[in-house]
């Protein structure tokens, strides 16, 4: 296994405490919804959100027979951040998965009520009271 692929290996190991968010979600009629949140290319984030998809099927979940990953991407434009939340909060997911802090802080600067996992650091978040983060 190349570096790359053990990190996001592991990666998608930390997500564990997130992945148990989404079992636990409330689903509504049918299946819940996953938002996806990336501030980098639809091509850079490939290996994460393929981790993604290998820990939501261990858990039994099965894109497009149990659940939807609805995913955006900023294509590294920061500043599209608050945009795309807004499309995926009107989505009304069970919860959304960000990326950096920069991602989950855009995430709460509009939605305090869905939950945000995220696949880095916790510590620039933590240290702020009202936030609700798990990665």
């Amino acid at each position: 296994m190349t570096h790359a692929a053990t990190r996001v290996h592991q990666a998608s190991r930390g997500w564990d405490g997130g992945l148990a968010i989404i079992a636990r979600a409330q689903q509504a009629p049918g299946h819940p919804s996953v938002a996806v949140l990336s501030p980098i290319s639809a091509a850079a984030a490939t290996r994460n959100i393929e981790a993604l998809r290998t820990g939501l099927r261990d858990l039994g979940y099965s894109e497009g027979r149990n659940i939807t990953l609805e995913i955006r991407y900023a294509d590294g434009a920061i500043e599209r951040l608050a945009e795309l939340v807004a499309e995926l909060v009107a989505l009304k997911p069970a919860v959304i998965v960000a990326g950096p802090p920069a991602a989950a802080l855009a995430v709460r600067a509009v939605t305090a009520m869905i939950p945000v996992v995220m696949n880095s650091s916790l510590e620039s978040l933590r240290s702020r009271p009202g936030i609700d983060a798990s990665g």
